[in-house]
């Protein structure tokens, strides 16, 4: 057994905590947060609030789908694309390479992404 790369990786603590977070399932996004509620919600109604899809609020519509967080996904697939081939890949495929990479440079533009992407959704989206 060993650590995980993300925990050795030089990176800012800040980002380190979030990808635990996303990993774990310690976040806000509606998947976790509407099971929490009594009665929970149903899974097929804990829409994102974010964008216009009327997607499962999860970690896999975050990271590839949800057009509230294109900027950040941009810049973390720019990166990704040194190791993950965004083209031709099913976003299961993308997602699950992305989460599991032990490239450094990866996994600090994923905890660059996961920071800001939580922290930008801190917003109501009422407000948005």
């Amino acid at each position: 057994h060993e650590p995980e790369r993300y925990l050795t990786t030089k990176m800012p603590v800040k980002y380190k905590r979030y990808i635990s977070k996303f990993r774990d399932s310690s976040h806000q996004l509606a998947v976790e947060t509407g099971r929490h509620i009594k009665p929970p919600i149903p899974l097929d109604l804990r829409i994102c609030q974010y964008c216009p899809s009327n997607e499962i609020d999860d970690e896999i519509h975050m990271m590839t789908s949800c057009s509230f967080h294109n900027i950040d996904r941009n810049v973390l697939y720019n990166v990704a694309e040194n190791f993950v081939n965004t083209e031709q890949s099913g976003i299961n495929d993308i997602f699950k390479s992305i989460i599991s990479t032990k490239e450094p440079s990866l996994l600090c533009a994923l905890g660059k992404f996961l920071y800001d992407s939580f922290n930008k959704r801190k917003t109501p989206p009422a407000q948005i």
